[in-house]
């Protein structure tokens, strides 16, 4: 990809707000519930846009919205929404929308090849009782382990983490990654109570345990702006993000101010 035309930063950025504006047009015309999420949510209350470091925009919806998302999201030329649903070789188990007219390569063996995108998380039910969902997030985590020994490169670090890294993907050379992403997925619907006390976009467990949070935090919306726009938050934001990240409004120290992405991004044209 040396002969495409690099996309800066401010590029990707604008990009990605016109991907969150088809979006969000969408979701407010079907009535689907739509919020800011992670790092895009702190960059919302702490920035009112990105955050300076970021390279990403952030997205949950309640999972019977999600799926009613990708069913009927068309998009455009500009705008094209990838998930397992759509297609099987998908290597995440929620979606992005993405730019096509771009391109860029994830750094994460069985990546699909998209353009600049946004991600859109599934948030599941889970269960009245705080134990119970301890207990699905620990199923849910095994598998998620196993998805990052299947998808993380072997690259140049130390010998003994890659003897490791190494010997843990040979232990699952035989499971396929469909295999894992599929218990994944059952696993984060499992709950099927839709007024449980407790709910947490599981599928994408991040952060484990503080990410069970009780429903009423995301009960209503508010809308903060975003790069100039307002955009629908959940109206317990303080609670979610101090749960998430502790003193979310004080920033990380400079030597932590960088992105967790490793890739450059490209026009196809």
């Amino acid at each position: 990809m040396n002969d495409k035309k690099l996309i800066t930063t401010q590029e990707m950025r604008k990009i990605q707000l016109e991907l969150l504006d088809k979006v969000m047009s969408f979701c407010t015309r079907k009535s689907l519930k739509c919020i800011l999420a992670g790092g895009s949510l702190i960059g919302a209350v702490r920035h009112q846009g990105f955050i300076p470091w970021d390279d990403d925009i952030d997205l949950e919806m309640p999972r019977h919205d999600y799926e009613i998302f990708l069913s009927e999201f068309i998009g455009d030329n500009c705008c094209k929404v990838i998930s397992r649903n759509k297609n099987k070789q998908f290597y995440l188990p929620y979606a992005k929308v993405y730019d096509p007219r771009t391109y860029f390569q994830e750094d994460s063996q069985g990546a699909i090849p998209i353009g600049v995108n946004l991600d859109i998380f599934p948030q599941d039910n889970l269960y009245d009782d705080f134990d119970s969902c301890l207990a699905i997030c620990k199923r849910i985590k095994k598998w998620q382990n196993c998805l990052k020994l299947k998808q993380i490169p072997i690259r140049k670090r130390e010998f003994s983490k890659n003897l490791l890294l190494l010997l843990g993907k040979i232990s699952l050379f035989f499971v396929p990654l469909s295999f894992i992403l599929n218990k994944i997925e059952k696993i984060a619907q499992s709950c099927d109570n839709t007024n449980s006390k407790y709910v947490a976009a599981i599928a994408s467990l991040t952060y484990g345990n503080r990410e069970i949070m009780p429903r009423e935090w995301f009960a209503d919306t508010i809308n903060l702006k975003f790069e100039g726009k307002l955009y629908p938050c959940p109206a317990g934001y303080h609670n979610i993000l101090t749960q998430m990240y502790g003193d979310y409004m004080t920033p990380p120290p400079p030597e932590k101010q960088t992105t967790h992405h490793r890739y450059q991004v490209y026009w196809k044209e």
